[in-house]
């Protein structure tokens, strides 16, 4: 098979790691996490997204934290054993598997960029954050690796019998949710 034509298959547990990702640098960075679903065409884990933007400061730092959360889905997926395999990382990002999570990662780091810079500089300024959270990312997802394994396990264990969805209750129940230390990476 050519290498332009090849498709590479998502394996159930790749999508919950891909989703345990999400829900654990949601947690670390202090975000509110909600419900998980799995179904064979979609999955998605909730973060709640009330932010407190009081002033330009806080919107930044807001921005910067959801970019990471975003980031960290297919950073997450890529992981093989505590190591991010960058290659399949970069490949996920541009492919259906990252697409939606790339498209909101571009709109904040333009808002971002938009916020900080003039027309001049603003691609500079937006290629110095896309390597500035990407490597953040990278660094909270090696070092959470085995929480975000044993998150995924644990939801690919218990959604099955859940119909494809847990709430937010059900997720905060599980014993390697409880066990994150929630804003500690703030």
């Amino acid at each position: 098979m050519p290498k332009s034509t090849f498709t590479r298959v998502r394996k159930k547990i790749d999508i919950l790691r891909h989703e345990a990702g999400h829900l654990v640098i949601a947690k670390l960075l202090g975000f509110e996490t909600g419900e998980i679903r799995f179904s064979q065409k979609d999955a998605g884990a909730g973060v709640t997204l009330v932010p407190d933007l009081r002033d330009i400061e806080a919107i930044k730092q807001y921005v910067a934290r959801r970019v990471v959360v975003l980031y960290a889905g297919v950073a997450a997926e890529a992981l093989r054993g505590v190591t991010i395999d960058q290659q399949q990382a970069l490949k996920d990002f541009s492919s259906e598997v990252g697409m939606n999570d790339f498209a909101k990662i571009r709109e904040l780091l333009l808002l971002l960029a938009g916020l900080e810079s003039e027309d001049d500089d603003r691609q500079k300024l937006l290629d110095k954050y896309v390597e500035q959270y990407a490597n953040r990312t990278g660094e909270l997802v090696q070092k959470h690796a085995l929480t975000i394994h044993e998150v995924a396990k644990e939801l690919a264990a218990r959604i099955p019998a859940a119909g494809g969805h847990l709430s937010q209750s059900q997720v905060d129940a599980l014993s390697s949710v409880k066990k994150i230390e929630v804003g500690s990476e703030l």
